[in-house]
């Protein structure tokens, strides 16, 4: 923290510890929802947002690569939710009926 110059710069790392914190507070309910894989797959689309925003607000310049990698997700999340689900869900197994019975 020694190092942080300006006020503005505080608040730059404040609001991307309340970002992370909504991220990884909103994710189990995320994955009780919809599965891992899912997740992951939309995770890799926010590097899209972070490519639209550094273009809006910095000018930066981006090669062509980023959207053939976007499509790319888009096509992989449509190809993965294309078939229904037919696995059972897992059945947890309390412990102490467990051990009642062993």
């Amino acid at each position: 923290i020694r190092n942080i110059s300006t006020a503005v710069e505080i608040v730059y790392y404040f609001g991307f510890g309340f970002c992370l914190f909504g991220m990884y507070s909103i994710s189990p309910y995320y994955m009780k929802i919809y599965t891992a894989t899912m997740y992951n797959l939309s995770y890799l689309t926010s590097m899209v947002y972070a490519l639209i925003f550094g273009i809006i607000l910095f000018d930066e310049s981006f090669s062509i690569l980023y959207f053939i990698g976007f499509a790319f997700v888009i096509i992989g999340s449509l190809v993965y939710n294309y078939y229904p689900d037919d696995s059972k869900p897992l059945q947890l197994i309390e412990i102490d009926s467990y051990n009642e019975q062993h």
